[in-house]
């Protein structure tokens, strides 16, 4: 009796023990299929993007009211070059052009294209332009909340073109390319490629810092239309500014075009080697050569491509880098001088002006000459920095009454824009509601509503 239970005892541990081998075996080797899946992720689809075309030609280069060069044009010869490189080097991707020619394609069908295509990448492919002459340099955007105001003004200057669209109200859910107060819609709903997308900028700027020696003006987030509804990494690239004499003949060159498309071609090659563990790929590719160029109308000038004449004129716009995302490939150049400059004054300025410059600020942000209709997020008896986390990084505005401390965002004249406003931040603050104030000074949402009906 007792061997027979001891046999049917061994009998069933050997089961257990084969099963428990066998269930092991399948976890692993599934484990082992997952990591092995994870790690071949390839790029396959790559969509580039030439920004503007056909009646939109972006911004342009002008000389004595003559029209001697036009963004859509610059934008439309690089995508084609880039294209060419990935053609000629990875034969297994595809590469989707969202034009080919000079036409015209809404921003929201130029995101279609990729998302319809399946795209692993979308490359948007821009001219800078500045009021000024002086600013220069390159620089690469991805989807996100504007740092600073040159930012908003750079995206609010590419999305304009959406007011050529037949349909831009319903296809963009009528939000004002010109109005800052509609971007507050679209600080809410942020990329979640972004991780990837910063990682293809920082290497395109790199690129053109290292082997063009172009003036790197840094990897920025803010909010373009053409990015909003892509479901891959993404960005948007400016080449240069066309406004500059000096660069707007770079770009309109031959030359540099190809130099230009090399650079984000080396970008991609090296995003796609990290991505897909490679080490290396076995490319070999020559830099092309910048030649001076005659180009109509433009005098002979040389073009800002070396260290030295960057470090000479990178003042004019240097202010703006401090809001560059910082990604640990992207070198920044800052000026010592001016930041040892700017820290002394800020600390006199807090050691001896403390209270007077916070009653300053909030005279300056609230000073209205009538009506204006804002959302208060929250309120407390101490101070919260305007930059804390807990604000989701929206731009908040700070208001005093009676020792209590008010942080409001959005404003606008219109009660039913300021409605609209709040159903959205509601999503992230559910106890918002909004204020009315004249003067800088709160009144009740009936008198304002009675005023502006007045």
């Amino acid at each position: 009796m007792n061997r027979n239970l001891s046999g049917i005892l061994f009998s069933i541990f050997s089961r257990v023990n084969f099963i428990v081998c066998i269930v092991i075996f399948i976890l692993f080797f599934s484990y082992s299929s997952l990591s092995q899946a994870q790690n071949n992720f390839n790029l396959n689809t790559i969509v580039i993007d030439a920004g503007h075309g056909g009646k939109d030609p972006g911004a342009v280069y002008k000389e004595k009211k003559k029209v001697l060069g036009k963004e859509k044009d610059i934008t439309l010869s690089i995508a084609l070059k880039l294209g060419n490189y990935i053609k000629t080097h990875f034969k297994d991707i595809k590469v989707i052009y969202t034009r080919d020619k000079d036409e015209f394609i809404e921003l929201h069908k130029r995101a279609a294209i990729a998302n319809k295509n399946k795209a692993d990448l979308f490359v948007s492919i821009h001219a800078n332009s500045s009021k000024k002459k002086e600013p220069f340099g390159s620089e690469t955007f991805v989807m996100g909340i504007h740092k600073n105001q040159g930012n908003l003004e750079v995206a609010m200057t590419e999305n304009s073109v959406v007011l050529k669209e037949k349909n831009y109200n319903q296809e963009y859910e009528g939000i004002d390319p010109n109005s800052p107060e509609a971007y507050i819609i679209f600080n809410m709903l942020q990329n979640t490629n972004i991780e990837q997308s910063l990682n293809l900028a920082s290497k395109i700027q790199n690129e053109y810092k290292n082997q063009l020696l172009r003036f790197d003006r840094g990897v920025k987030q803010a909010v373009f239309f053409v990015l909003w509804k892509t479901v891959m990494p993404s960005i948007l690239t400016e080449v240069g500014f066309i406004s500059n004499k000096e660069e707007a003949k770079y770009i309109l060159s031959e030359s540099g075009q190809q130099q230009i498309s090399y650079s984000i071609f080396n970008a991609i090659r090296n995003y796609k080697k990290e991505i897909e563990g490679i080490k290396d790929d076995g490319i070999v590719i020559e830099k092309p050569e910048y030649k001076s160029e005659v180009i109509p109308g433009f005098e002979t000038v040389d073009t800002v491509t070396v260290k030295e004449n960057v470090k000479e004129k990178n003042e004019p716009d240097n202010k703006e880098k401090e809001d560059s995302v910082e990604v640990k490939e992207t070198v920044q150049l800052k000026d010592t001088t001016d930041s040892k400059k700017e820290n002394e004054t800020t600390k006199k300025n807090e050691n001896n002006n403390k209270k007077d410059n916070t009653k300053k600020e909030d005279r300056h942000l609230f000073k209205f000459n009538d009506i204006v209709f804002k959302i208060q997020i929250t309120s407390s008896k101490t101070k919260i920095p305007v930059n804390s986390e807990k604000f989701k990084g929206l731009k908040v505005e700070e208001f005093e009454i009676d020792g209590t401390y008010k942080y409001l965002v959005c404003s606008s004249k219109s009660y039913d824009e300021i409605v609209n406003l709040q159903k959205l931040i509601r999503l992230d603050f559910p106890d918002s509601f909004i204020i009315a104030l004249k003067n800088g000074k709160k009144i009740s949402i009936n008198d304002a509503l009675k005023e502006i009906k007045n």
